[in-house]
Parts: structure tokens; C-alpha cells; sequence
């Protein structure tokens, strides 16, 4: 039988950021100045600044009526809705300076589709990532 605490505890853990390796398009890890994989720390799919980013992007399509989103539209939404749930990076730098990790730069960095992918699989598989961490 389903216990609802078990249910509430794992809405709990997509408040907790899990950091994930960033990977170029050839598999290999980003790597920072300091030889460390560049990181990206995210939020889980039922956190609240997610909830809330998906609930946004929801109104704004219902508001549109019939009239439907063009490409780029989408795309914008996919970013900002990813970047939603990012709070934290390691090892991303800007013309040889640490870049500090605020929104927009995170929404320019999820533009590379590559990353924009690995962002939102890793806000998607968030539980995943606790269940292969926690002892069995």
C-alpha cells in the first residue's frame, strides 16, 4: 500500500538541488580553468520554482486562444522554464573570468540546445538521481 508520506517526502526532495556534469556534444565533460567538470546544480520537476515557472508558461499559452505558439515561442519557454529550476553552477567561465550565475545568464547558456537537454533531463529525472543515492 501507497503511504501518502512516502508521496509528500519525495515532493520534498525536488527542493534539494542535484548537481549534474554538463557534457559537450561529443560526450565529453565541460571542464572549468581549474580542470574540474563543469556543473550545473537543478531543482527537481515538482519544486515549487518549476511548478511555478510550467504554471506561467501554461497561462500564457491558454491566453493566446487558438492561436498557436510559433517554434521560437516554444523554445523560449523550454529555457525558461529550465532555467526555472537552476540554482547554482560551477566551472562556466566568460572570457576567462568565473560567470556568475544569475538568470540570464543561465537562460544564455541554455541556448545551446545540448545543454538546454541535459538541464531538463536532469530537472526531469531529479528523483532518479536521489533513489540510486540513498542505501536500499
Amino acid at each position: 500500500m501507497a503511504d501518502m508520506n512516502d508521496v509528500a517526502a519525495a515532493i520534498a526532495e525536488d527542493e534539494h538541488p542535484v548537481v549534474i556534469k554538463i557534457l559537450r556534444k561529443d560526450e565529453e565533460p565541460y571542464v572549468g580553468q581549474d580542470g574540474q567538470p563543469s556543473t550545473i546544480s537543478v531543482l527537481g520537476d515538482e519544486s515549487k520554482a518549476v511548478r511555478l515557472a510550467r504554471d506561467a508558461a501554461t497561462r500564457r499559452f491558454l491566453r493566446r486562444g487558438n492561436k498557436k505558439p510559433s517554434p521560437e515561442e516554444l523554445l523560449e519557454s523550454r529555457i525558461a522554464q529550465a532555467a526555472a529550476g537552476v540554482v547554482a553552477w560551477s566551472g562556466w567561465e566568460s572570457n576567462g573570468a568565473p560567470w556568475e550565475c544569475t538568470a540570464a545568464n543561465v537562460k544564455t547558456l541554455l541556448t545551446a540546445d545540448h545543454i538546454l537537454e541535459q538541464v531538463e533531463a536532469g530537472i526531469r529525472s531529479h528523483a532518479d538521481f536521489f533513489a540510486r543515492a540513498l542505501p536500499s
